[in-house]
């Protein structure tokens, strides 16, 4: 048997919703607002990376261990995520994420403080 990880999303309320049902039948302003989620976990990835070769560097081997361990989880995380993006909304992932310009999102969801 093929071990996957699931990426769901859990409300106060208690309901759970995988990422591509929620994603299929989520408003536009929610869709961005995921969108956007995505963005901060690829930029907390960078992060991460980051503080881990800077720790390292200084010889804070055991700090550089605890940064280098949150990296996998988040990367499979944000993968799962981007792809049902990319399924569900690929506007959301050409112009919106990789290259950080909002150009292409409806000019109301710019206007709300949505964007960067």
């Amino acid at each position: 048997m093929e071990w996957r990880e699931e990426l769901m999303f859990h409300c106060k309320s208690g309901h759970q919703l995988h990422v591509s049902t929620l994603i299929k039948n989520a408003p536009l302003p929610l869709r961005f607002s995921l969108a956007n989620l995505l963005r901060m976990w690829e930029t907390d990835l960078e992060n991460l990376t980051e503080n881990a070769k800077r720790a390292s560097h200084q010889g804070h081997f055991h700090i550089a261990d605890i940064f280098l361990r949150q990296i996998p989880r988040l990367t499979k995380r944000a993968q799962a995520f981007r792809a049902a993006l990319r399924n569900s909304c690929p506007e959301l992932i050409s112009g919106s994420i990789s290259g950080r310009s909002t150009e292409t999102w409806p000019r109301g969801i710019r206007n709300q403080g949505i964007e960067d």
